[in-house]
């Protein structure tokens, strides 16, 4: 999970009493500029690929983003228009790393290939000033000094001090001493040119030149210090760890009041409630006068509002996360829609209010959804145990049973009702009757590949079937085989909705 990836920005609508009404932060290939103010997104749609890292300029208007991929540019665009300013071609696998020099005249991009390229950029002539390796280490953090004459990385057992030697960076390891240990350093920032470097021990490393001369306890024992930045309200630094922690450093490394824990159950009125405890490890934080912009490693992004009397706790983005969302169903009436993925939650959201509605912690991954036809009173869950489960609308279980070993793949309700198909990796599928507290009816048998996609006939009679084989067969209610001619004309067309890819309903939008 790429960290530190979650910026305000600066816009005119910013206030004191509101804070920065925009920030932003990626999704897939998106960039996505949030704006509290009427809840509405903006999209940056130029990059092809992944996007891996992203910061924001010290002015707060330009966003530097880096990708992954073959070729993975580096783009420098601005935060309020969205318009590209900069394209940056020079890393190849992908740019997990970037940060911009003091003045943001200057920016840093660190690559993933094998020998982990560093380059200096001056974005706005769109050159690179110089360029350097860092090895093949694994790298993780990045940060240049703020005169722009000294460049550290640090990653797996490694903090390398970069100097420029014309067109050239040229490395020096960082000296631990007696002080510290080498190990895993995750993340680094500079304040008055002295590099403070975050440990996976849970300590923070102060470097003078490059070596280590103070250790402060940062966070829990064995919690690493994910991500670090400075902290222009009190001098100092903002740190975030993986035991759920951000806490304020001053300039002299004393911690500004109480650690903010996003491990308690924080819900949106700042006070605790029965929401499932998702992973609150925060990789990302953000900083601007009282307000404090948190990232964590569930998918979500929180704004907390410190103030000499109170802190209040607001979530301002909701998300899946652990790589894969694996199935969506939309409410067959209301402007609803359910969704669950790897991360082993399932979520019900409202698409009118854009909110999370609801949420529950599944035992395994979710992979497939469907809502009951006309009233959308039971949602049906395919898990990648095998197992089905049929939830009402609040997510209280109302059936589970274990349907079979292999993971569910696709799952439909019959436009009656009165049956519910579940293909499975298998090859088969197999008929319940919702009438009937989802007794068996029959299993459809002959598919030589996991089944993908399921319809049902208009007269719920009859049953349509893809395979990962691309092969298309057709059944009865009963299960048995039948031929396409003697469904005759009632399977969906025309207004009616179908999810197989391949049937003579599409037929013209494939090549073969």
């Amino acid at each position: 999970t790429h960290r530190s990836n979650v910026h305000y920005l600066s816009s005119p609508e910013d206030d004191d009493k509101r804070g920065c009404s925009r920030f932003v932060y990626p999704a897939a290939s998106q960039a996505i500029v949030y704006c509290k103010v009427n809840k509405t997104q903006s999209f940056y749609s130029a990059h092809t690929d992944t996007i891996l890292s992203l910061t924001v300029h010290p002015g707060g208007l330009y966003v530097a983003s880096g990708q992954c991929g073959h070729r993975a540019d580096v783009h420098v665009w601005n935060g309020l228009t969205q318009e590209t300013e900069a394209v940056l071609p020079l890393h190849t696998v992908g740019v997990n790393m970037l940060s911009w020099g003091f003045d943001g005249s200057k920016l840093v991009s660190v690559g993933m290939d094998k020998d982990h390229t560093v380059a200096l950029w001056d974005w706005q002539a769109r050159k690179i000033l110089a360029s350097g390796v860092c090895g093949e280490a694994t790298m993780l953090g990045s940060a240049i000094s703020e005169d722009d004459k000294t460049i550290c990385v640090v990653g797996v057992k490694s903090v390398l001090f970069f100097d420029i030697d014309g067109r050239a960076l040229r490395a020096k390891p960082g000296i631990i001493t007696s002080k510290g240990k080498r190990q895993a350093f995750c993340s680094v920032a500079y304040n008055n040119n002295q590099a403070y470097v975050g440990c996976a021990s849970g300590e923070i490393y102060k470097f003078n030149g490059r070596k280590v001369t103070q250790v402060f306890e940062a966070h829990g024992f064995g919690e690493s210090v994910l991500t670090l930045s400075r902290c222009d309200a009190t001098g100092g630094l903002i740190s975030g760890g993986s035991d759920g922690l951000c806490v304020v450093w001053d300039r002299s490394m004393k911690i500004v009041g109480s650690a903010i824990d996003m491990a308690e159950d924080v819900g949106d009125e700042g006070k605790g409630d029965s929401t499932p405890k998702l992973d609150c490890a925060v990789l990302a934080c953000a900083i601007r006068g009282n307000f404090v912009l948190l990232g964590t490693a569930g998918g979500d992004i929180f704004e907390i509002k410190n103030t000499d009397d109170d802190r209040y706790v607001h979530k301002v983005v909701s998300s899946h996360s652990n790589d894969t969302l694996s199935c969506l169903a939309s409410h067959p009436t209301e402007l609803v829609v359910a969704s669950a993925g790897s991360d082993k939650t399932l979520r019900i959201w409202s698409v009118r209010r854009k909110v999370l509605v609801d949420l529950r912690v599944l035992p395994t991954a979710g992979t497939a959804l469907c809502f009951s036809p006309k009233t959308g009173d039971s949602l049906c869950l395919g898990l990648s145990s095998g197992g089905i489960a049929i939830f009402d609308m609040y997510l209280n279980v109302e059936l589970a049973f274990q349907h079979c070993s292999k993971p569910i793949t696709c799952a439909k309700y019959s436009p009656n009702g009165h049956l519910l198909a579940i293909g499975s990796e298998d090859t088969n599928i197999y008929l319940y009757d919702p009438t009937k507290g989802y007794s068996r009816m029959g299993v459809c048998r002959g598919h030589s590949a996991p089944v993908m996609h399921i319809d049902f006939s208009v007269n719920s009679k009859y049953v349509q079937s893809n395979d990962a084989a691309y092969d298309v067969c057709f059944w009865d209610q009963w299960g048995d085989a039948v031929s396409e001619s003697l469904t005759g004309t009632s399977l969906p067309g025309g207004g009616g909705k179908i999810s197989c890819a391949v049937s003579s309903l599409v037929a013209g939008l494939w090549e073969d």
